[in-house]
């Protein structure tokens, strides 16, 4: 006879709790998987030149995705270039030789301004951003805005070869920037339980511009 058949189904319902706390504990938010909002600029061959661009999304936290692309071309008739693939998966930004570019990605703002996250990452460790490939130095800033903006905090991290070994190497690039890494003015505290927007800007970190990178996935892990 076997003695675990009166106790099977509290045995299930045990191991089902305790997948339920693992899943739990190792939650990851995804904020953006480029798989929606389809989008292409080129920017002139002279001169500084950015554009502005609100796209309506679905398989982002706060239903929008705003991007600011920027560029100086340092040599006449270079160009930059962006495209979210939403085929791919990818944003992709390449940029001619001696072009310095400045890429910024808002979450929590639409065509008006207002489109509050209300995200509670307080139980969360660190943003992950997974570049499918990057070939040059780029320098990474993140920064969030909690209570309508009277709270903010914010990081400057590089990704290149010395913090990267497979920067250039044509592979998949992880960079990890943990949320006790973040600066808050003592003035403007960030509350992590209630975070209204997201911002992230990446530029070109090298001395000869020229950047060209790839980002499959932009996520948040919990822890």
């Amino acid at each position: 006879m076997n003695t675990l058949y009166p106790f099977f189904p509290q045995f299930i319902i045990g191991l089902l709790a305790i997948l339920s706390i693992t899943e739990n504990s190792m939650a990851t938010i995804v904020v953006d998987d480029f798989t929606s909002g389809n989008y292409i600029e080129t920017l002139p061959a002279s001169g500084v030149s950015s554009v502005k661009h609100v796209e309506s999304e679905t398989n982002t936290p706060g239903g929008f995705r705003k991007t600011h692309f920027s560029s100086i071309p340092l040599l006449a008739g270079n160009k930059s270039f962006l495209n979210i693939n939403t085929i791919a998966g990818l944003a992709s930004v390449s940029n001619d030789f001696r072009v310095n570019h400045r890429l910024e990605i808002i979450y929590g703002a639409n065509n008006v301004g207002q489109a509050p996250l209300n995200r509670d990452l307080s139980a969360c460790s660190k943003f992950n951003i997974q570049f499918s490939t990057i070939d040059l130095g780029l320098n990474v800033n993140i920064t969030v805005f909690s209570g309508g903006g009277t709270g903010r905090a914010s990081i400057a991290t590089d990704v290149n070869r010395d913090t990267h070994p497979d920067v250039g190497l044509n592979s998949p690039v992880l960079l990890e920037v943990f949320l006790t890494d973040f600066y808050s003015p003592p003035s403007l505290p960030v509350n992590w339980n209630d975070i209204d927007v997201m911002s992230f800007i990446l530029q070109t970190g090298n001395a000869t511009g020229g950047n060209d990178y790839a980002i499959d996935e932009i996520s948040i892990a919990c822890p």
